[in-house]
């Protein structure tokens, strides 16, 4: 399984103490509609764009905050690893479905989380998402209720060339 070490952004509202009390958090810019951010701990460092849907359907109640992350963690040798936070925990041995554009992908699902299975997957998604538009994200919830959220795409090339530049590979 490859679920990164931080996984998270101090955009999303966590605190910091719950990555590393000697953690820095620098956001690198805001880019149309993803937003650049580098972590810089002594143990770990990582690189990562964020953004949240534009759209969001579903017939829930109540939700948590979605968003979507591309990281870097170079001391880990992990590059473009994708992430979905869906608000909600997802049906155990669910799958994600993402479509950038017409061209469809399938994540596995971890608690509140999605991910690629591999590498070479993460690889495909994040040159897609250069590409793209738009990205919609459709999961399901351990109660069955599904969601669709609709990510734009706009400035993520740019919030992406920011983290290359902030977390060069090895």
């Amino acid at each position: 399984m490859r679920i990164g070490k931080l996984g998270w952004g101090a955009a999303l509202g966590l605190t910091l103490a719950a990555v590393s009390a000697h953690a820095q958090v620098e956001r690198l810019g805001v880019f149309r509609d993803w937003e650049a951010y580098q972590v810089a701990d002594p143990k770990a460092r990582e690189c990562f764009v964020h953004s949240v849907p534009l759209e969001s359907k579903g017939k829930y109640t109540r939700r948590g905050e979605v968003h979507a992350q591309i990281s870097h963690r170079p001391g880990d040798g992990v590059r473009d690893e994708l992430s979905i936070t869906a608000g909600y925990t997802y049906r155990k041995g669910g799958e994600v479905e993402v479509e950038i554009d017409g061209r469809k992908f399938k994540l596995f699902v971890h608690e509140d989380r999605a991910y690629a299975a591999d590498a070479a997957t993460d690889r495909q998604l994040t040159r897609q998402m250069k590409r793209g538009r738009k990205m919609v994200v459709r999961g399901i919830s351990s109660r069955g209720t599904r969601t669709t959220d609709v990510f734009s795409l706009q400035g993520f090339s740019a919030a992406y060339s920011a983290i290359d530049q902030a977390c060069p590979q090895g």
